[in-house]
């Protein structure tokens, strides 16, 4: 199964890039999705004592891909728009209540 992530351990830290750096690791709906699963995995293992988040190539993330996201938008209707900014918002309370420290491992841009 192919994914937008790659994850590792480095000791108690769970290292997880962002790779699609073809298009600077911009968030797919399903990378979101990912991420998600990964960040609950790490909140349930004990031996995880922080999860550090990074980007593969030139770039930490360029945010939303809005190629992508423009497509669904375009084939629906507002509340794909609506579920998409839900998805986004669910995210960031996941990061901010995280029972791990969460570093940034910002390299290039980041939008």
């Amino acid at each position: 199964m192919s994914t937008d992530l790659r994850v590792r351990r480095a000791g108690s830290a769970l290292v997880v890039a962002f790779d699609r750096p073809e298009v600077l690791n911009a968030f797919r709906e399903r990378t979101y999705g990912e991420l998600v699963a990964v960040l609950d995995e790490a909140a349930r293992d004990d031996t995880v004592g922080a999860v550090v988040l990074t980007g593969t190539g030139r770039a930490f993330s360029a945010g939303t891909d809005l190629k992508e996201a423009g497509a669904q938008l375009a084939a629906g209707s507002d509340a794909d728009l609506v579920e998409r900014t839900a998805a986004l918002q669910d995210l960031t309370r996941r990061f901010t209540g995280h029972p791990k420290v969460i570093i940034s491992a910002v390299n290039g841009i980041a939008v």
